[in-house]
């Protein structure tokens, strides 16, 4: 029994220490601290009934040290830390919420009008729940969205941008970073996180057994990866706040590796075992808030579920880092300079939302923030499927050419990605007005056509609508659209920008 016992202590130990494992273990640590790690607590009760009828000091002492590592080291239970609650101006709650399999947003609002939230973390948040989101949140909040990601806050959003895993040949946001005017604080750089699931690794496992750990390996891969962008830029900024769902233990040796030498929340002012995530076996802690050295947590608390497959998590923390003397102000938005006198049709600068501009086909719609052109955010167009035809465009209902006629933008096209522009006159048919060289243009086109540069680079271009389709179709009065279109996409990841869309007199 006491070499049982021992051997039972060094697996305790071999399991707690995951986090250090060699890197060709690390989809196997990846997969054992998702599964039911109670399992391995099952044998502990076994030797207490053999304590209880020996009573060997040396494997009673033991089997005490194994438990203690088993409910510690495996388990992740964590003590209180007995850390004052502290009384501040500078002291903040951040929310993180997963909005997966069905989160209700009604049971949010609840949730935040609890707890009251300064800044919240969004992942997984469909089209449909935007709207939902910002009727949730406070009055008065801000609310920004992009590649299913989301940031509310009562702090203003001086910026916002994603990085999507379509590197990875994959769709979804990555991360997001929203940078927050916090006065004297001055600018806290707020992550949403996402990272890719183990799901997949472990499904491929129980269907196809060992031949499976190829794809638990791929999947753990694909997590590497992203918290070597994630982690990496978060880390180049200060004043960092990380919330969202980390889809890992802090004991992961991919955690430990790049995202330990940010403090988490929940392993400093938490209690208990802080699971974020249930099955029918057992339950997981794997949304996490983390924060940079200019911040101390003062408490971590688990919320009630959402009716999603995840559970919220907030966190208490106050600002240690060095105050500004004077608040921080914000900065101003350059709007695009029109000559007086001249009247507009449409102006849409994307400072904010698409505006006027609606998508055709599956095409996603996005204001960018971080492709800044001279007047700040742009329109971002991107492929959501293999199409015949992806396009975006105005509904005009009736532009009189002799009234409104001229047209500008700014634009930027990927070299090769086949993009033109059609509009469609008052007869119902379409007629193509510019391309690049490589369009592919499914209507008659205009002798009068522009070209369409595809360098990567911005450019800006001004033109006659009247001209452009009077040349081939002289009795046309007015149109009733105007798109781009990018005819037979090559891929889901065919995206181009537009900005200080404008038509004029």
């Amino acid at each position: 029994m006491f070499l049982l016992s021992s051997f039972y202590f060094l697996g305790m130990l071999l399991l707690s220490s995951s986090s250090f494992w060699p890197w060709r273990l690390w989809w196997l640590a990846n997969l054992i601290q998702i599964a039911p790690l109670w399992i391995w607590g099952i044998p502990f009760f076994v030797f207490v009934l053999f304590d209880v009828f020996y009573r060997d000091r040396r494997i009673i002492i033991i089997h005490g040290v194994s438990f203690m590592v088993f409910l510690f080291g495996v388990m992740g239970y964590q003590l209180p830390s007995g850390k004052p609650s502290l009384k501040s101006s500078y002291k903040i709650r951040v929310l993180t919420v997963n909005l997966g399999e069905g989160g209700e947003i009604n049971k949010v609002a609840q949730h935040i009008e609890k707890i009251k939230p300064d800044i919240i973390a969004f992942q997984e948040v469909e089209h449909f729940q935007r709207a939902q989101i910002q009727g949730a949140v406070p009055e008065g909040w801000e609310v920004v969205f992009d590649e299913h990601l989301g940031v509310a806050s009562h702090f203003k959003i001086r910026d916002f941008e994603t990085k999507n895993r379509r590197f990875l040949g994959d769709w979804g946001g990555v991360v997001g970073r929203a940078e927050l005017n916090a006065g004297r604080i001055g600018v806290i750089n707020f992550f949403t996180v996402h990272l890719d699931s183990p799901r997949e690794g472990v499904e491929a496992l129980i269907r196809e057994r060992f031949k499976g750990i190829v794809e638990m390996q791929k999947v753990t891969e694909d997590q590497i990866a992203e918290s070597i962008l994630a982690a990496k830029w978060a880390g180049s900024f200060e004043n960092v706040i990380v919330a969202g769902d980390f889809n890992m233990l802090d004991a992961n040796p991919i955690y430990h590796k790049y995202w330990s030498h940010f403090r988490n929340a929940f392993a400093q002012g938490g209690v208990g075992f802080g699971y974020t995530k249930h099955t029918r076996w057992h339950g997981v802690r794997i949304d996490h808030i983390l924060t940079d050295k200019n911040w101390r947590i003062l408490s971590a608390q688990v919320g009630p579920s959402f009716g999603g497959d995840h559970h919220p998590v907030s966190s208490e923390i106050i600002f240690n880092g060095k105050l500004l003397e004077q608040p921080l102000k914000d900065e101003e938005t350059v709007s695009l300079m029109v000559p007086s006198g001249i009247k507009i049709f449409i102006l849409e600068e994307f400072e904010e939302n698409p505006g006027l501009f609606t998508k055709f086909s599956e095409a996603e719609l996005s204001v960018d923030r971080n492709e800044k052109f001279k007047h700040g955010k742009t329109l971002k167009i991107q492929s959501e499927a293999l199409l015949d035809s992806l396009s975006t465009g105005i509904h005009l209902e009736r532009l009189m050419l002799e009234q409104f006629s001229k047209m500008s933008f700014s634009y930027k096209i990927p070299k090769g990605l086949a993009v033109g522009m059609r509009v469609q006159t008052q007869f119902d048919d379409w007629i193509c007005i510019g391309g690049t060289s490589s369009d592919l243009c499914p209507h008659p086109k205009s002798k009068q056509a522009f070209n369409f540069v595809d360098d990567n680079q911005w450019h800006e271009i001004s033109v006659d609508l009247k001209t452009l389709v009077q040349s081939l179709l002289p009795a046309v009065k007015y149109i009733k659209a105007i798109q781009f279109y990018v005819h037979k996409t090559n891929s889901l990841f065919d995206q181009f920008w537009i900005d200080d869309f404008m038509i004029t007199e």
